[in-house]
């Protein structure tokens, strides 16, 4: 199954291998209305960087571009199984155990059969950058350092970032 949001309140899912079209379904947008050059345009009014769905547990979990959710779609029929609101979300970073993990201004564990979150941890200083999952957990690049968010939730800063090189003017 291939799986694409539109980035307009649509998701469509095809077969990957005919390319037969099998369902289409909608979820929340969230747009802002903005007026430009005497035009009202709708701008998507989330933070999420694009990504691919994860497929876990017959569901297809995405985070579309134009909303601030979290989206867990029925793989076999496009029904919304749930939907998760993550107001500042950044990425969905991958699926572990039946656990998803999503960068925001820290890392969210949220149960991909029900939606419901197990867990948030904050760090001290902003996501500088996209985390990536480890053997032992999230990795996210903060402004601070790289810091390590175990599956438990615990977070620990692995490296400090090193001090800037003096600049010379010309």
């Amino acid at each position: 199954v291939a799986v694409f949001p539109t980035g307009q309140g649509v998701v469509a899912a095809f077969d990957a291998l005919s390319g037969t079209p099998l369902w289409t379904a909608t979820y929340p947008e969230s747009v802002r209305q903005v007026h430009r050059l005497g035009q009202q345009l709708k701008v998507p009014g989330s933070s999420w960087l694009p990504g691919r769905p994860v497929l876990a547990d017959g569901l297809c979990i995405l985070t579309p571009r134009d909303s601030r959710h979290v989206v867990a779609l029925s793989l076999a029929t496009g029904a919304v199984a749930w939907r998760a609101e993550v107001p500042h979300g950044v990425a969905l970073l991958g699926e572990r155990s039946g656990e998803l993990y999503v960068q925001d201004d820290g890392v969210r564990c949220i149960r991909a059969a029900s939606g419901t979150m197990k867990w948030r941890t904050g760090l001290p200083e902003r996501p500088v950058g996209l985390g990536v999952l480890s053997g032992d957990g999230a990795l996210v690049p903060a402004g601070d350092g790289v810091w390590l968010v175990d599956w438990a939730g615990q977070a620990r800063r692995l490296a400090e970032w090193p001090e800037p090189a003096p600049r010379h003017a010309n």
